[in-house]
């Protein structure tokens, strides 16, 4: 059913659905119908009933065609503001009559948004008028579930985005159907053209794919496809690359984005010098989904091994030559049709799939894209989980925390000594709390030892000398490229302490005990009395390097996150210090900011239209902007703003959503620049009485977590925080959902 009021722009919608060009409309009498086929490939056929909104002796009859079996778009004439109230008011009438009639769906489109001119003008009604039907929707809730589908640029006259409205309404029914959400009807697609294979035939498969590559050991396949010489590329030989390309991927580190990318730009390179052999061209999607099924076999192999061999402390990762066990692990990999199960043919063969990541629109990916989790985020005063404890109890609390220091300071390219000032104040202040919380029975853990500025920096020399090392066989240094093991962005403190045997008492051989203990050397940094300290340490030898290349398959492969952020500590995993590090840093930076900084953006956040400078005119200098700029201008913009209501709230933080959307940070799309905005109104909500009085410095130490790298990896896979659909629109977490953020 289309609705809306007279002139929303229904017929024109409709008959612009069936592909008519530079045709007029009339006002509708009665009602127009036509049979709409989706041009997105999926076979899907929808009836669309153009109901007319202008003759009040019909509205009475709308509740007839509201029933089970039946979804309704109603369309809304953003562009005339005068009528906005009748149109919310026939939307209430609407909300009536589905829920007594049954009509479980209805889709909120803003019709003609090219009427306004001004993007903030737009970002501004959009908001507005997505929290006003959202009002009118909560009482109905349990009745009718009502999706708003902002769709920026949406014109059906000139058949913008027409085809993104029923592809997304189809994307929820079909989804739906599938959870056994919709009770009601019947909701079916045509099944794929090629039935799939039965399991004796991919196992058959498998033995003449693994027959086959037996006649080019792994070596020679290797150098063969790396020097442009393979002799034949079937779909075993695309199996038996990509597994390549992930094991080298292993221990860099680097994720499934970054083999995809690696991956193309092989075949890119093949297709230069062998286009007779290499005739296909790149097809993102289709890429990363391969990868993710052939990185899925092997996790299943490297498991399999893992228990067979439980007495061992390495972690083994596999070679090239084990590509016959991997393929077995999952014959599946066989099938040559197997994207068919979680892509619909129109969406995979889609430009956007082909340039870009797409998300299945049938069935979710196994292993890495699951249901959210209800779990809640830990806080600082519960973190568990760090590795604090070395080689015979020795602490590593201290050694951990300056491996943060030292890796923020070397990766980051900051002035040392500023850091490591605010390193030092941040730990003092925890050591504090933690032995204050202990002593008065406030923490169950045992209280940490006292402050000592001599060994927070001893330890903070030490590590800086380990990751400081000389160049050897033509090798960088280390602080620029580990041998083997990627940058210094990507090395865990977990790695570090294989790659240098730390067991927490090396102070020992520089120290004397009476020194390192003695009550002189808490209050400031005391020289050692053995030996000196030297500017820097030999390269580890290759047993530590190969324990260390263990410790690193090992955390690549439970890795939860985007490996291109490298292996951080989980959330749940950080310490109380370095979460305060991390936000006392963000503190500083944000200190350094003009007192403008964004303003002109933010202006007309609470109502005054008087001065709305476009954003992609103050926009561009900010396009790299830190994250203490980020959770400045969105804390600006809340504190600032009367987010009293749902509605207002709702208005504010979509206009902010669109302001990152648009420059303001290296937000790519909806979702990324609407969790964030999320993730700072959470916080701010916890304190809603006195919001508009709370410094920024003050509320990011009292949530650190704001300031953690890849925080987002808590609440989102990788695979769904980079897709198109998340950059479209708002996907909701896969991992763990969001707090609510109710007034």
């Amino acid at each position: 059913m289309l609705m809306g009021e007279a002139g929303a722009g229904k017929t024109t919608l409709l008959y612009s659905l069936c592909g008519f060009q530079d045709f007029a409309t009339i006002p509708t009498i009665g009602l127009n119908a036509e049979d709409i086929t989706l041009r997105d490939g999926s076979g899907w056929k929808f009836t669309l009933w153009d109901l007319g909104g202008g003759c009040g002796k019909q509205r009475p009859l709308f509740k007839h065609y509201l029933t089970a079996d039946r979804f309704c778009v109603f369309l809304h004439d953003i562009g005339q503001d005068n009528c906005a109230e009748e149109s919310i008011a026939a939307f209430q009438g609407v909300l009536e009559d589905c829920s007594s009639g049954g009509c479980r769906h209805i889709w909120v489109v803003f019709n003609k948004q090219d009427l306004i001119r001004s993007e903030d003008e737009r970002l501004a009604k959009l908001g507005t008028m997505a929290g006003k039907y959202r009002d009118l929707a909560a009482p109905f809730a349990d009745k009718v579930q009502v999706r708003i589908l902002l769709l920026p640029g949406f014109d059906a006259a000139k058949h913008i985005r027409i085809d993104d409205m029923l592809s997304e309404i189809r994307k929820a029914l079909q989804q739906e159907a599938k959870l056994g959400a919709v009770g009601h009807g019947k909701v079916a697609r045509e099944a794929s053209a090629e039935a799939s294979p039965s399991e004796e035939d991919l196992r058959i498969a498998v033995e003449m794919a693994v027959a086959g590559q037996r006649e080019q050991p792994s070596d020679a396949f290797w150098e063969n496809f790396l020097g442009g010489t393979l002799t034949s590329w079937d779909h075993a030989s695309h199996l038996r690359a990509g597994l390549g390309v992930i094991l080298e991927g292993y221990l860099k580190p680097r994720g499934l984005f970054a083999w995809t990318d690696d991956f193309i730009g092989h075949l890119d390179r093949l297709r230069e010098d062998r286009p007779d052999l290499f005739r296909n061209t790149a097809h993102r999607t289709m890429t990363m989904f391969w990868l993710h099924r052939i990185h899925g076999a092997l996790k299943g192999y490297m498991a399999s091994t893992i228990a067979a061999h439980s007495s061992q402390k390495t972690f083994h990762l596999p070679q090239l030559d084990e590509f016959p066990p991997i393929l077995r692990a999952d014959c599946r990999l066989m099938d040559k049709n197997l994207w068919r199960q979680f892509y619909s043919q129109g969406l995979m063969f889609s430009p956007r799939a082909k340039n870009e990541w797409c998300l299945p629109d049938l069935a979710m990916l196994p292993d890495t894209i699951t249901a959210p989790s209800t779990s809640v985020v830990h806080t600082a005063g519960s973190l568990s989980g760090s590795n604090t404890t070395g080689l015979a109890g020795a602490d590593l609390r201290l050694p951990r925390f300056a491996f943060t220091v030292v890796k923020k300071t070397l990766s980051s390219g900051s002035r040392r000594g500023r850091i490591v000032k605010r390193a030092l104040e941040v730990l003092q202040k925890a050591t504090m709390r933690q032995r204050a919380a202990a002593a008065t029975g406030m923490s169950p853990s045992p209280p940490p030892p006292p402050y000592s500025e001599t060994q927070a920096y001893f330890w903070i020399q030490y590590v800086h000398a380990c990751l400081t090392v000389p160049k050897r066989d033509g090798l960088p240094p280390l602080q620029k490229e580990l041998p083997d093991y990627g940058s210094l962005r990507n090395l865990s403190f977990s790695v570090f302490q294989a790659m240098f045997s730390l067991r927490g008492d090396e102070w020992r051989k520089f120290y004397t005990a009476q020194l390192w203990e003695g009550v002189g050397s808490r209050p400031q940094m005391l020289l050692p009395d053995r030996r000196q300290l030297p500017n820097v340490f030999p390269v580890p030898d290759s047993q530590s390097l190969d324990r260390a290349k263990s410790m690193l398959v090992q955390e690549v492969y439970q890795a939860t996150g985007s490996l291109e952020d490298g292996v951080a500590p989980t959330l749940e995993k950080m310490t109380e210090e370095e979460l305060a590090f991390f936000a006392d840093l963000v503190v500083d930076e944000a200190e350094q900011l003009p007192e403008d900084e964004g303003a002109a953006a933010l202006t007309g956040l609470n109502g005054d239209d008087s001065d709305k400078t476009r954003t992609d005119q103050i926009g561009g200098q900010y396009q790299t902007i830190a994250r203490a700029e980020l959770l400045l201008f969105i804390f600006r913009g809340l504190t600032n703003a009367d987010i009293s209501t749902h509605a207002a709230l709702s208005d504010v933080s979509i206009r902010i959503t669109g302001l990152l959307q648009s420059g303001w940070h290296r937000c790519s799309g909806v979702t990324q620049a609407f969790f964030w905005v999320r993730m700072v109104l959470g916080a701010l909500l916890q304190r809603r009485e006195d919001m508009a009085r709370v410094a920024f410095g003050e509320f990011v130490r009292q949530h650190p977590e704001l300031a953690l790298d890849g925080l987002q990896w808590t609440y989102y896979s990788p695979e769904v925080w980079e897709s198109v659909e998340a950059k479209d629109t708002y996907v909701m977490p896969d991992r763990q959902a969001l707090a609510s953020t109710s007034i």
